[in-house]
């Protein structure tokens, strides 16, 4: 695909070496956070007579069995510390893959290819942000999944934990089975490098809600490996979708600032005073620390700021250079309740920075007073410093927009503003040394809200007010929106290669092993060996012996994001699937569904006033047929 690039974007990123190869191929295997209790042993012990024995020997009797029930293969070291051993990465994936060795087909076991669908459908939230017909979506995080999981070969010590364990796992009472043989193969002849190869379009590139963004394909021999990381795989939706909706929020404030300007700026310019606008608080609306630094890394592919500098910490390892993760020097409601008198707070803040942007949260006690008596007198002195100081007035809690208006307008009467022309030709009001924030339950629909209040009181919401963004910036990601799916469209190698779909209402697949191709006006999807340059990349390659890992700067998936996400609109498909595919799902239609049709609703209907329990009084026919008449149930 030809974009137009533009300029490198480099005052958002710090300059880092790139990771070694010894470091990129370093174990980093998931951790769980909860801290470990104690392990009772399930064996059972002859009875005690405790009359029998002293206070000290009950002590000691006590000691020891409470030792005996410690897994010793882990160590004591591993039960005193304050974490759990890793969990084995055969582990990770649902119970019924894990299970699933007796019943597949021998040509499932031989090969198989498998296609992860990001979007099947639109999500909710999008038409919040987008018109109904603007279908683009943005593929994040498969790098960081893939050097979680795949980076270390696999060990016969994460076997034997993996069986130990699952032995002790039952169904109806029957012991769990669990297929070894194949892992031992994987050690044995594959040195524990797990032999699939992941493909999949660049990350921070552009996809489109319908198509298989992603393809899985194991090794001949391990057919079976293509799908065991399924569910870790398709945690892939959650970056995708954060990091999809900070791109369109970047196009709303990308608007926002060109509407406030009749200057000719360069698109990095705009794209860099737009990114200022919002800034990420979700850290203590998440759910652990891997979610809070994998979706705020997703923010920061298209802005400036957050709060959560682990997950910048955490860039470093997954892509070798830092995300920018500007921060406002900030007062918290503690830090103000804790001097005597309220103004100390807010003077000590801006004495520590009288050259930068401080925020100042104002409603501890009463925000029109602090605003009033405290923050302008201080925005006053910066102005006469000339140093560049800026005072941050936030609100939180109230009348938000009410106290906006209040300090914007008593910074105009002390002066703290300039006049700017808007694109459309009228004067603005610009704030200068004063200016404010909003994060208190904010969303995209109060952040157009407030900006088209003050635009129609007279104030450039750019020059104005910028928003913190907590729950709302991850509230209503969830897999289920978007219908993420992991689907079989091969099994089989060689002359045993036999396509597979299925036809499911909402949930149909694509059979065959695919590629995804960039022609104005022409389908996307198409079989691998149609015509048309593949924009796929191999992500991760273990089937030649080797770990072979696709390893991005952030700067660089940054600068596609920013780079190709405008133009992208023009190569959005009006069909997605080629001819060849659909002559192969209309060959497994009439293999399966009698003549190519599905089984007919009416027959049903009308055998069930023929039911034994319908002529006896006790099923209701008619509300029967009544159910079985109706149209699909929606889900979201």
């Amino acid at each position: 695909m030809n974009y137009p690039v533009l300029p490198s974007y480099q005052t958002m990123v710090s300059t880092r070496p790139v990771i070694t190869p010894k470091q990129k191929h370093a174990p980093m295997i998931l951790f769980a956070s909860n801290k470990v209790s104690s392990h009772l042993s399930s064996e059972r012990r002859a009875p005690i007579d405790n009359q029998r024995l002293s206070p000290l020997q009950l002590k000691l009797r006590a000691v020891k069995d409470f030792l005996s029930g410690i897994s010793f293969n882990r160590g004591l070291k591993a039960f005193f510390s304050p974490e759990l051993p890793p969990v084995p990465r055969l582990l990770m994936s649902d119970a019924y893959n894990i299970g699933s060795g007796p019943y597949i087909s021998d040509t499932q076991w031989d090969a198989s290819n498998y296609h992860i669908y990001l979007a099947r459908r639109r999500a909710p939230w999008m038409d919040k942000y987008t018109d109904k017909n603007d279908n683009r979506i943005q593929l994040f995080g498969l790098q960081m999944i893939i050097m979680d999981l795949l980076s270390k070969p696999i060990t016969r010590k994460e076997i034997d934990e993996t069986e130990r364990f699952l032995k002790k796992q039952y169904v109806g009472g029957t012991t769990y089975r669990f297929d070894r043989k194949m892992w031992d193969r994987v050690v044995d002849e594959c040195h524990g490098i797990i032999p699939i190869k992941i493909e999949a379009i660049p990350e921070g590139s552009v996809g489109y809600v319908g198509e298989p963004l992603i393809q899985v394909k194991a090794k001949d021999g391990f057919g079976e490996l293509a799908a065991w990381f399924e569910q870790m795989l398709l945690q892939v939706f959650a970056t995708s979708e954060m990091s999809t909706r900070s791109r369109y929020l970047l196009d709303y404030n990308k608007q926002m600032v060109r509407r406030c300007t009749n200057e000719n700026l360069s698109e990095e310019e705009v794209n860099r005073r737009a990114a200022l606008r919002i800034h990420d608080f979700s850290l203590r609306s998440c759910s652990c620390p891997q979610e809070a630094e994998r979706l705020s890394i997703a923010h920061l592919t298209s802005h400036l700021t957050t709060s959560t500098f682990q997950a910048v910490y955490a860039a470093k390892h997954y892509f070798g250079d830092n995300p920018v993760g500007q921060w406002l020097a900030s007062l918290a409601h503690r830090l103000v309740e804790g001097h005597t008198e309220e103004g100390n707070a807010y003077k000590a803040l801006a004495n520590a920075y009288p050259d930068r942007i401080t925020s100042h949260v104002d409603d501890c006690y009463d925000p029109y007073r602090a605003v009033h008596e405290y923050l302008i007198p201080l925005a006053k002195d910066a102005k006469a410093a000339s140093q560049g100081g800026v005072i941050v007035a936030r609100p939180d809690s109230g009348d938000l927009v009410k106290q906006v208006v209040h300090a914007l307008t008593e910074a105009v009467n002390t002066g703290l503003y300039k006049v700017i022309t808007g694109s459309d030709g009228k004067p603005l009001i610009a704030m200068t040394q004063l200016k404010t924030i909003l994060a208190d339950g904010m969303n995209i629909d109060k952040i157009r809200e407030v900006d088209s209040l003050l635009l129609e009181l007279g104030f450039s919401p750019v020059d104005s007010v910028s928003y913190g963004i907590g729950g709302g910036l991850i509230r209503d990601i969830e897999r289920d929106y978007w219908s993420t799916k992991m689907a079989l469209s091969q099994v089989g190698s060689g002359n045993e290669t036999r396509n597979a779909a299925k036809f499911s209402v909402g949930k149909h697949s694509i059979p065959g092993e695919i590629k995804i191709v960039r022609e104005v006006g022409h389908p996307s999807v198409r079989l691998k060996n149609e015509l048309g340059k593949n924009e796929m990349v191999t992500f991760y390659d273990g089937t030649n012996g080797k770990i072979d890992i696709r390893q991005e700067s952030f700067e660089t998936i940054r600068n596609r994001s920013l780079n190709h996400w405008d133009n992208a609109k023009a190569f959005q498909p009006t069909e997605l699937l080629s001819n060849g595919i659909q002559a192969e799902i209309e060959a497994l239609r009439q293999k399966h569904v009698e003549n190519g049709e599905p089984f007919s609703l009416d027959e049903i209907i009308g055998r069930v006033p023929q039911l034994d329990p319908v002529k006896q009084g006790i099923l209701n026919a008619e509300r029967i047929q009544q159910i079985l008449r109706r149209g699909p149930v929606q889900n979201h």
